[in-house]
């Protein structure tokens, strides 16, 4: 193994630990004697442990990566003059240099641009959710009070069918357990040109659940999640309850909100989730 099949391939999943233990014998075989790629190792491993500690992020995603390997490979290597050789038959004297290698650390202005680019990321990802929270709250509120379908909306069945037409996220969630049912569907759209659906069902002494989805990812979880699961993320907001998650392969993104207490509306879903594996 040479420094650049080291640097290319071996680096960034030996910075992670993610070698296969024979890369990795590999990888130490080679770094026992090779100053440089040790201190690329601990100039990758620092850069990575500043990006979680500052974003929260496991690892730099791809882009970012290559930015870096860009960066690194642009920056000037360094050179010392070899002995002086003096050729036969002449009395030239020649210097040859040598390239010691790129430097073996990150520049800071390289890692802060990093962290600035992923803290806008992260900035952007929030005001998102917190616009897209704004309108589930705001909806709620509306159709608590009166809410029209705009689609045909008889019987849950209608309402998938209308929704799968139309090109939208068509799986109707069934609360029938906890005592809620479908008042029916509408179909809206966003000030961004975004469609996204809407949902209502009503509960027992008059409470309710908006069902809010948009195709593909709207918005990423945002921090603050006062309940968690591999599938869902649930928060209290303003005076409401939310819980996120996503269809299939991220096909889409749906948002729950009701002003019953965000335990509550876990346990419907679980029920929901539960009754559904069991069918």
């Amino acid at each position: 193994m040479d420094c650049n099949e080291y640097i290319e391939s071996y680096l960034s999943a030996h910075a992670d630990g993610e070698l296969a233990p024979d890369q990795l014998r590999d990888a130490e075989v080679h770094l026992a004697g090779c100053p440089r790629c040790t201190a690329e190792l601990e100039g990758e491993r620092a850069l990575k442990a500043l990006l979680r500690e500052h974003i929260g992020v496991k690892r730099i995603p791809a882009p970012i990566e290559e930015r870096i390997r860009t960066a690194v490979a642009a920056e000037p290597v360094r050179t010392r003059p070899r002995a002086t050789t003096l050729h036969r038959g002449s009395t030239i004297l020649r210097r040859r240099a040598t390239i010691l290698g790129r430097r073996p650390w990150i520049p800071m202005a390289i890692a802060a641009a990093l962290l600035v680019t992923l803290m806008t990321a992260h900035m952007m990802n929030r005001r998102t959710a917190v616009a897209m929270f704004n309108l589930a709250d705001d909806k709620l509120d509306t159709f608590t009070s009166e809410f029209e379908p705009n689609i045909p909306s008889e019987s849950p069945a209608e309402v998938e069918s209308a929704y799968r037409t139309a090109g939208m996220p068509s799986h109707m969630w069934d609360f029938t357990a906890a005592g809620y049912k479908m008042e029916g569907g509408r179909i809206e759209t966003m000030p961004d040109g975004r469609r996204v659906t809407y949902t209502l069902y009503r509960g027992p002494f008059g409470a309710s659940i908006l069902c809010m989805r948009m195709n593909g990812i709207a918005m990423r979880p945002p921090p603050g999640a006062v309940m968690q699961s591999d599938d869902y993320q649930c928060y209290r907001y303003n005076k409401a309850s939310i819980c996120l998650s996503y269809g299939p392969k991220k096909s889409f993104t749906c948002i729950l909100i009701t002003h019953e207490p965000v335990e509550h509306l876990m346990n419907i879903v679980s029920e929901s989730e539960a009754a559904k594996h069991d069918d």
